[in-house]
């Protein structure tokens, strides 16, 4: 880094030195620096069927994070397909010991990736962390995570079913009467 544009002043403004390349320190990565929360590890995966049909309500993703003082922080992402398609997002709210390395857990949502009609692996984007008492203070990972193989039928389909029957209206009135046929091959 450079220290550049140093002007030193009296108590009265009054400019008693100044130097245009005043310092050049030595290198450093932003990560010698306090931090006030910071992604650590790797991400894990796996579905959680918690109705015990067989199918997954969530894809949970386990994240690892440290905070420098204790306080409520938040995870937040999305889940893409392998075309980059959004299929969910999700975010959660925890209460984080300082300087303990912990987890935290993002659940997606089953029946938005079973209506996604795309099979895995999925990808997690734009991870964030951050406390919520600076949140302009966040660590990022756009790329965060690529989750093992899954089937979109492996997880909770929408309780939405539509049914009816397609049926030749013969005498116009817009109502099934007793004597009109359903059309072959609807249901």
């Amino acid at each position: 880094y450079n220290l550049t544009n140093l002007w030193i002043c009296d108590q009265n403004g009054t400019l008693m030195d100044n130097s245009y390349q005043a310092h050049i320190t030595s290198a450093y990565s932003y990560t010698d620096f306090a931090y006030p929360i910071r992604l650590i590890g790797d991400l894990s995966d796996g579905g959680v069927d918690e109705n015990g049909n067989g199918l997954f309500d969530h894809l949970r993703v386990s994240l690892g994070v440290v905070a420098t003082n204790n306080g409520t922080c938040i995870a937040e992402a999305r889940l893409v397909d392998g075309n980059g398609t959004d299929i969910a997002s999700a975010s959660n709210r925890s209460w984080i010991e300082g300087s303990m390395p912990q987890e935290m857990i993002l659940d997606f949502e089953g029946v938005r990736i079973y209506g996604s009609l795309s099979d895995g692996p999925y990808h997690v984007r734009d991870l964030y962390v951050y406390q919520t008492r600076d949140p302009s203070c966040k660590d990022y990972r756009q790329d965060a995570y690529a989750t093992g193989h899954y089937n979109y039928t492996d997880f909770e389909r929408s309780g939405v079913f539509i049914s009816g029957m397609k049926y030749e209206d013969l005498n116009g009135n817009g109502t099934r009467d007793k004597d009109e046929p359903g059309l072959p091959g609807w249901t």
